[in-house]
């Protein structure tokens, strides 16, 4: 589902087991320490770093490789999964991930991974400047990332500020966007 900077294709198998392939080599690794046990998306970012999101130990859950091994954390405060439409790498390198689910009493809404040096720290942005549970995330230009789910609408970039919510379409759904 992605190629890394080292040009190894990465992908979630049918068995749900995240899978580097070296296609020079034609080498497969099964990666298993450090890795979420439920993964539903893979990413390589534009810093080399592959992220896997899904649920751990049914808990909202990323994975992050940075070539040497896995950081996994867990993110009661978005329920019991990210959803595989919503994990994204913004322009400004930042990583999103949307989860939630509309019946629970928790928040709701998103995880984002900014990076400083060589960490990565994690904020969260809840419901209700997004909604509980985000289905989808697109970014349509820097300054704003569109949500979806039981509502569709953005909010600000860089401070996650100033959400609109568009109201216009009787819909209850939105899925993809």
């Amino acid at each position: 589902q992605c190629e890394d900077k080292q040009g190894h294709y990465w992908f979630i198998s049918l068995a749900g087991e995240v899978i580097e392939y070296d296609p020079n080599s034609k080498v497969a690794v099964k990666h298993v320490k450090g890795v979420i046990e439920l993964p539903t998306n893979i990413l390589c970012s534009s810093d080399g770093i592959v992220w896997v999101s899904g649920s751990h130990e049914d808990v909202a859950a990323v994975s992050h490789f940075d070539g040497h091994g896995w950081t996994r954390e867990v993110h009661p405060m978005l329920q019991d999964h990210i959803s595989y439409l919503s994990a994204i790498e913004l322009t400004s390198g930042d990583m999103a991930f949307g989860g939630g689910f509309e019946f629970y009493s928790k928040p709701g809404g998103m995880a984002v991974y900014s990076k400083t040096g060589n960490e990565y720290t994690v904020s969260y942005v809840s419901s209700p400047q997004v909604p509980a549970r985000i289905v989808g995330l697109a970014q349509t230009d820097p300054e704003q990332i569109w949500f979806s789910g039981g509502m569709l609408g953005n909010i600000g970039l860089p401070d996650f500020d100033e959400t609109n919510y568009v109201e216009e379409f009787k819909v209850l759904w939105y899925d993809h966007i």
